[in-house]
Order: C-alpha cells, then structure tokens, then sequence
C-alpha cells in the first residue's frame, strides 16, 4: 500500500511523492504517472478505470508515453487492457508503432504489429514506421516485412473489391 497521498479526484492540486501539480482528470494523471515511472500510481488508476487511452496537454497517449518514455511493463499493461495501437498524435500523427521503431524495442514493435498497427501508416511528414527502424537491421526487416504482407493484403483486396465498385464485377 502506498504511504503518499494517492490522487484519484479530479479538479484539485495533489502531492505525489512530495512533489505539487494541477490534476485536471485521473485520465491526464495517467499519462503524467507513466511519464514519472510512476508505475504503481499508472496501474492502480486504470484499475480505477481511468481511460486506457487518456491523453496529456503534450497530445501523447498513456500507451505513446510508456513507449517513449521506455516503460515495458506499463505499455504491456495498457496494451492489455485495451490501448488503441493506431491513436495518432493530433499535430505529428506519430502512433505508437512509430515511437516503438524509433525506440529500438523489437518486443513491442511485435505486440503492436500482432494487435493490428499498421505498418504502413504515416506520420504527417509521410513517414512509415520502416523509416524510424533504418538503424536496426532486425527491426527495419520486421517491419519492412509487416510492410509487405500489409500491401499485398490492400492490394488483393482493392483486386477483389476495386473492380465492383468500378462497375466490374470479380472472377473468383
């Protein structure tokens, strides 16, 4: 049990390991506790039902700030509990498949390809998330490979839908 005052309600300046803020939500809070590595706090307010994809002032969700911030166990837990693997920031469009290639982290970038992030999503500068992996082989592959399988399930499927809604219609 945690001897510091633990912040759950909304709207009040708390003290957190001694330390005063604004508390605008629990769900903000979230994000700002992921931020710390203040990984008890960030678990026991999901628990609480904080929003699994809360977002900060910065515009990054609590599964962008574990993954920035290189908070395994806290991204493994929001992805559990159900994080958006394709939430992109509101300016950049980074989504965490960006920031999980950008980090290096292979473990991740797996959980978030196998839970469906695109691999071919863009930034708002058009970059996919192969560009942010080019200084690890293991990973560029992974991805590059993710690419690959992801284009040719867009293209089989504008083959097989494309043609009827062009009027055509599809031998199969």
């Amino acid at each position: 049990h945690c001897s510091q005052v633990c912040p759950f309600d909304g709207g009040l300046a708390e003290t957190v390991h001694s330390k005063e803020f604004a508390i605008t939500s629990k769900n903000s809070l979230l994000v700002t506790m992921i931020e710390r590595g203040d990984e008890m706090h960030a678990m026991n307010l999901l628990e609480r039902r904080a929003n699994v994809n809360s977002v900060s002032e910065s515009n990054f969700s609590a599964l962008h700030m574990a993954i920035k911030h290189k908070r395994g166990r806290i991204a493994d837990f929001l992805l559990k509990h159900g994080a958006d693997v394709e939430l992109p920031t509101p300016t950049e469009e980074l989504r965490p498949l960006h920031l999980a290639a950008r980090a290096g982290n292979i473990d991740l970038t797996k959980e978030l390809l196998a839970r469906g992030a695109d691999p071919l999503a863009p930034t708002a500068d058009g970059l996919c998330p192969s560009a942010f992996a080019e200084n690890n082989a293991e990973l560029h592959k992974l991805v590059y490979s993710a690419m690959r399988t992801a284009m040719k399930e867009k293209v089989h499927t504008w083959e097989r839908w494309g043609w009827v809604m062009c009027g055509q219609h599809v031998h199969t």
